[in-house]
């Protein structure tokens, strides 16, 4: 039985079409496309062993990602730009590997919203509380203000989490008086990328 010996975090863009795929069918096009490349895959234990990997963010459906994270095992060490070659050669144009690294990444997110117009955030958008239903019929109640920092650039909105709890573009932006219509994209980028552009 193979053991895990060499662990890889690959940051991989995920846009276009591709922003409609589920979780679960992104993880179905990372197993193909693992299984055809050659790499020397580690694999889970008992009797049906498959390929070790995992998509340790989910990104919601409809949501594009420029930094995302795919973790996988090998059994032998490989160099990075090897790696990214093999891999990206059995993925479509919408999902490319853009950086590889021995170990973990942990990445803090946050998001992007393109609007179609121009658009002034309320004053007093901190004080406004969030509603999220959770699966046991509960409702759990967040002032925005406490979880998140919102910006305004040239018809972008970043939505900056502060807090850890992950919460969703599209009812923010109702909160705020944003439509569907007024949404014309949203991607989920790395927070320090956003910090620098602002700053």
């Amino acid at each position: 039985m193979n053991r895990i010996k060499y662990k890889y975090s690959l940051t991989f863009q995920k846009k276009g079409l591709l922003i409609f795929l589920s979780h679960l069918d992104l993880m179905r096009l990372f197993a193909r496309a693992l299984q055809r490349s050659g790499l020397p895959l580690a694999y889970s234990e008992g009797f049906n062993p498959r390929p070790r990997y995992a998509l340790p963010y989910p990104l919601p459906v409809g949501c594009a990602g420029d930094a995302e994270i795919l973790e996988i095992y090998l059994t032998a060490p490989l160099e990075p730009d090897t790696l990214m070659a093999k891999l990206n050669a059995h993925l479509p144009a919408e999902a490319r590997i853009i950086d590889a690294a021995p170990g973990t990444v942990r990445p803090e997110y946050c998001l992007r919203v393109a609007l179609d117009k121009d658009f002034v955030l309320p004053s007093d958008w901190p004080e406004l509380v969030l509603e999220k239903s959770t699966k046991r019929g509960r409702v759990d109640r967040y002032i925005l203000g406490e979880h998140l920092k919102l910006e305004i650039q040239n018809r972008e909105l970043f939505i900056l989490p502060v807090s850890g709890q992950p919460l969703k573009a599209v009812p923010i932006c109702a909160l705020l008086g944003l439509s569907l219509e007024d949404i014309g994209g949203i991607t989920r980028i790395k927070k320090e990328a956003v910090l620098h552009r602002l700053s």
